[in-house]
């Protein structure tokens, strides 16, 4: 089975990461393996090895990368997008036109989004990163006819690249060997810089001395609140740009005590638990019922760190984690584990591989999705049941004015609404 994998482009995000990681274990798996990048180049560009991986880079308007990816004969398009596809759909289109059998097309809804345009009908199949994210897609999807299909298929960490490192980052930024070192990792986003986060980890290392903070990608504005700080903690505190290189982020991960992670819009995924967790490093977040809220499967609770269900309960549990060393390394060993067991090539490969023959051996489309609904080792259906359960886990109480969020965002026709206003305002 030839693999093409589609990505917007080759950036920094998390999106990308995923495309490349799953076209680079299709090839090492013995799956002829290509990618194509709809609007060219980008910084991850660099990290594609083209011996094992063919690469066809677009551009806007121009169709000759998806002349070249139909040429190239793949029978799996395996499409990443943030939910409505929209170069990324045309290309798919150009290269399905020029292919002389019809591909499976699969796609990783990295967001969880959907197209209620529908402008984009190949899809066979939709890959959702979680069963939370997968109860909402398919809550947003019950009035269209045909109902597609969606599958719980997580995106991916290298354990070859992410894993417990002692490295200097402590000894180059003179943080001292016995010091609790928190922290967080990512792009100069608003939402993964949420004020919230800043505010309870000063917090916690103005009332601990012992405590040294560390930010990594942080955006003007979570510099500046930063700034504000108290001189001590101020002292304490290390600021480094955004980090693209593997081996510095797997440093950077590996020197915390704690990843600490707050946003508005929660995880569809969470790609830096992941990461962080294959380091060792436990993790205390937020949940986000009203939005997404993939961060109760990832992180736990339990599983490689504490989820909150309040910012009390938030800062409790991040002064909890600072105190008790013996459940920093308990939960630390435990998301490890986690992560080699649920989030690795090994597990997703073969699971996206099935779907794909499934697919490919029916006599038809519509036989191909009654085939797969009737495999229960690969299809899922989240009822509301199972994600009251998750939610009831978490520490603390939802409070309630996110709790009617919750059950109103998440009816279809007033979700609908929400995406039709916020277009006209972005118009």
């Amino acid at each position: 089975m030839r693999v093409l994998t589609v990505v917007k482009d080759l950036d920094l995000g998390g999106i990308q990461r995923g495309a490349l990681d799953y076209a680079r274990g299709f090839a090492e798996r013995g799956y002829p393996s290509a990618v194509l990048s709809v609007r060219g180049g980008g910084p991850r560009e660099a990290t594609v090895d083209r011996s094992e991986v063919a690469l066809f880079l677009g551009a806007p308007g121009d169709d000759w990368a998806a002349h070249a990816a139909a040429e190239w004969r793949p029978d799996l398009v395996h499409v990443h997008s943030w939910g409505p596809l929209d170069d990324e759909g045309t290309a798919v289109e150009a290269v399905l036109r020029r292919c002389s059998g019809r591909p499976v097309v699969l796609e990783t809804v990295s967001f969880g989004k959907v197209d209620y345009g529908r402008r984009f009908r190949f899809t066979d199949a939709y890959l959702l990163l979680s069963r939370w994210a997968l109860w909402r897609w398919q809550r947003w999807t019950r009035p269209f006819s045909p109902r597609p299909l969606g599958v719980v298929v997580p995106i991916t960490v290298d354990p070859a690249t992410f894993y417990p490192d002692p490295g200097t980052f402590r000894a180059d930024h003179g943080v001292p060997p016995d010091a609790v070192l928190l922290g967080s990792v990512g792009r100069p986003d608003p939402v993964k810089w949420h004020g919230l986060l800043t505010q309870t980890a000063v917090e916690v290392a103005d009332r601990r001395p012992n405590v040294h903070l560390a930010w990594v990608g942080p955006t003007d504005e979570a510099r500046a609140r930063l700034a504000a700080a108290p001189a001590d903690v101020a002292r304490r505190t290390t600021v480094l740009p955004a980090l693209a290189d593997d081996g510095a982020l797997r440093a950077t991960y590996s020197a915390l005590d704690v990843f600490v992670h707050a946003s508005p819009i929660g995880e569809t995924f969470g790609l830096a638990f992941v990461e962080a967790l294959a380091c060792g490093t436990p993790v205390a977040t937020v949940a986000t019922p009203h939005k997404n809220n993939s961060q109760l499967e990832v992180v736990g609770p339990g599983r490689g760190g504490l989820v909150a269900a309040d910012p009390q309960t938030y800062l409790a549990n991040v002064l909890r984690l600072t105190d008790d060393a013996a459940l920093r390394s308990q939960l630390g060993l435990q998301g490890r584990e986690h992560t080699l067991r649920s989030f690795t090539l090994d597990q997703v490969i073969p699971t996206v591989v099935d779907i794909a023959e499934t697919l490919r051996a029916a006599p038809s489309r519509a036989a191909g999705v009654a085939a797969l609904r009737a495999r229960p080792d690969l299809t899922t259906d989240v009822s509301d049941a199972d994600v009251d359960a998750m939610l009831a886990a978490v520490d603390g109480r939802v409070p309630r004015h996110r709790q009617l969020a919750r059950r109103l965002v998440h009816v279809p026709a007033v979700h609908r609404a929400m995406v039709a206003w916020h277009r006209r305002r972005w118009a």
